[in-house]
């Protein structure tokens, strides 16, 4: 049976067996990765996946089941009633109805035009290339060449039809550097259309990798710190929370009730854009249409996002940031950057430049935003790169953190987020903070 036959038989057997409404979730995707190691085949995985939820509202409750066979609705619909029957909640989840999209288009992807054995060379490739770049390059840790595309389908009784196919490609590479007395590791990965220039990769790893060796701690105090764009990338992530009306809603964010407040220093403006190029989202898990809008515009909190659910608690209107559950997810969410090059930004006398942020887990405390996270990076004066440093603890509250930033970078960048849940992707450039507490 076609996901088209079975969605609709889905639907019409929830209704007639006395649900007051039904709603069919289904993703259909197709991946590959190929993984080497000093040139041999680590990892090679193809995989079809597909899994279909139903969500019925049955005696004014939701009810849920899931399947990946397209087969036996009658089945499906009896689980998700009986999931009904046995849960009693007073949060009343709504539903979307029919609505209207905006067309998008996922840019090309590079990786996408290769077979399978040119993704296999391509990998090879980018490991021989890094180990021949620099003498102190001596061996890789490994590179992944991926590519995922996944297809979202959505319907419900009240008319919701949506579709929309994403496309995903990606490249990580790992190595490891030495001088002869100390050695380092770094990686990194690409995606989109990054993953054009395999120039541009070999080098923006090697040379972190180079920049790493001779790394000591700094003496203890508070520093001028400048955060890379991806190191601030992963502050977001950790923080993705409190920018949600859930989150504040059950009091795990300091921001309830914040909207009109400044919140940030003057030159942050932080945008939820589900039609960022190399990402666009039409809807959210929802079936809402995304739309473009500033949560944070020149320092002043605009809005949380919300969800169907959320919206309706507060009698808001939803910013399309709605997840399966009722919650609330970024789409593509990025800092908007200003006109200051990486050079102004670290011209002061003395700027701590952090490049690597770890610690999630236990240095973290999402609901009052304290964080204490262990740090790399590098020690400038008067502009000037003086050396690696390492084995420091970045320590603060992320809220306070907002206040204190005084400029941010011109490049924007991107990073997967892997905390926050989001649909899409988290962005910043650089951003430079005027004092953060330091430790070795």
């Amino acid at each position: 049976m076609t996901l088209k036959e079975f969605k609709q038989e889905l639907l019409e057997k929830s209704l007639a067996a006395g649900c007051e409404a039904a709603e069919v979730y289904c993703t259909e995707g197709e991946s590959f990765t190929v993984g080497t190691l000093e040139g041999d085949i680590e990892k090679y995985k193809v995989a079809n996946t597909r899994s279909l939820s139903l969500r019925v509202v049955y005696d004014g409750q939701d009810g849920f089941a899931a399947t990946e066979v397209f087969e036996n609705a009658d089945e499906l619909v009896r689980s998700a009633m009986d999931n009904a029957k046995s849960i009693t909640s007073e949060d009343f989840h709504p539903m979307q109805g029919a609505s209207e999209y905006q067309s998008v288009e996922t840019p090309h992807q590079p990786l996408f035009d290769l077979n399978a054995r040119e993704r296999i060379e391509l990998a090879r490739n980018i490991e021989a290339r890094a180990k021949a770049s620099d003498e102190r390059v001596k061996r890789t840790t490994g590179c992944s060449v991926s590519v995922i595309q996944n297809t979202t389908t959505l319907a419900n009784t009240l008319g919701l039809s949506a579709q929309h196919t994403e496309k995903l490609g990606t490249i990580s590479l790992g190595l490891v550097t030495s001088d002869g007395t100390d050695e380092k590791m770094s990686g990194d990965y690409f995606f989109g259309s990054d993953t054009r220039d395999i120039s541009h990769i070999i080098d923006e790893v090697v040379q972190d990798g180079i920049m790493k060796l001779g790394a000591s701690p700094v003496p203890p105090g508070e520093y001028k710190v400048l955060f890379t764009a991806k190191a601030f990338c992963d502050m977001l992530d950790l923080f993705s929370s409190i920018f949600s009306a859930y989150a504040a809603q059950k009091g795990m964010s300091l921001l309830a009730g914040k909207e009109g407040s400044m919140i940030a220093s003057e030159c942050v403006t932080l945008c939820d854009d589900p039609f960022y190029a190399e990402y666009p989202i039409p809807f959210d898990m929802e079936g809402v249409p995304t739309f473009c809008k500033n949560l944070i515009e020149n320092g002043k909190l605009i809005t949380l996002i919300h969800s169907l659910q959320t919206a309706k608690a507060e009698n808001k209107t939803t910013t399309g940031n709605g997840t399966r559950s009722g919650g609330c997810a970024f789409t593509n969410v990025y800092i908007k950057p200003s006109t200051q090059s990486f050079e102004n930004l670290v011209s002061g006398e003395k700027v701590l430049v952090l490049s690597e942020l770890d610690g999630a887990g236990t240095g973290v405390n999402e609901i009052s935003g304290d964080f204490s996270l262990s740090a790399k990076g590098g020690l400038y004066e008067n502009g000037v790169r003086v050396r690696a440093v390492n084995q420091i603890t970045a320590a603060g509250n992320f809220y306070e953190l907002l206040k204190r930033i005084t400029a941010v970078g011109d490049k924007l960048e991107f990073v997967s987020a892997y905390n926050s849940g989001a649909m899409g992707f988290l962005g910043s450039p650089c951003v430079l903070v005027d004092g953060l507490m330091i430790s070795g």
